[in-house]
């Protein structure tokens, strides 16, 4: 039996050591015809071609019954491994990570819901010198953040209220005459 050292690829026809081939059982010297890098780029295009075809492809293959089952039954035999509780913990315990989380989830909810940056807010909130628009307590005497107050017919923002005033607000529903009232009614 004949031990190779190097192979050519049929690909870019460059002798490459054999390690940079990948395995294939069924030939001769148990490596592909491409080289490593070749196959990628084979791969690449392959799938660029057929794009619609695979995708087509996997979403028929997840749709069937046995497949749906054998992935439901890897998934429970996987999060009852101490693996899966390993990661888990080593993830949510991290240093940072529900920081990190609280931080994305804010910056998240800004963009959404308000179409606003985390840099919009900070200047909203400094020059309100980080006090509620309506009773100013500082932000520092809340429990929770200074909640966004915007008009719900056409969505513009008015600015940063504490948790009372804003749902004083949203109680009165917006409306300047219900308010009015209300104050007629105190006095």
């Amino acid at each position: 039996m004949t031990i190779y050292q190097e192979k050519i690829c049929t690909k870019c026809l460059t002798s490459k050591s054999l390690d940079m081939f990948g395995f294939n059982k069924k030939t001769k010297d148990g490596r592909k015809h491409r080289c490593k890098v070749c196959d990628k780029l084979y791969g690449e295009e392959y799938y660029k071609r057929n794009k619609s075809k695979i995708s087509k492809d996997n979403k028929e293959w997840y749709k069937l019954p046995e497949t749906k089952n054998r992935i439901k039954e890897y998934q429970k035999v996987y999060h009852k491994t101490d693996e899966y509780k390993i990661a888990k913990s080593r993830r949510e315990n991290t240093l940072g990570y529900k920081a990190a989380k609280k931080s994305y989830d804010f910056k998240r909810h800004l963009s959404l819901d308000y179409d606003m940056t985390v840099e919009q807010y900070q200047q909203m909130f400094d020059d309100q010198c980080g006090r509620c628009k309506i009773c100013e307590t500082h932000q520092s005497e809340l429990n929770s953040p200074l909640n966004i107050d915007h008009c719900h017919k056409i969505g513009t923002i008015r600015g940063l209220l504490c948790v009372n005033c804003n749902h004083g607000l949203g109680c009165y529903k917006d409306s300047k005459e219900l308010l009015l009232k209300a104050i007629e009614y105190l006095s």
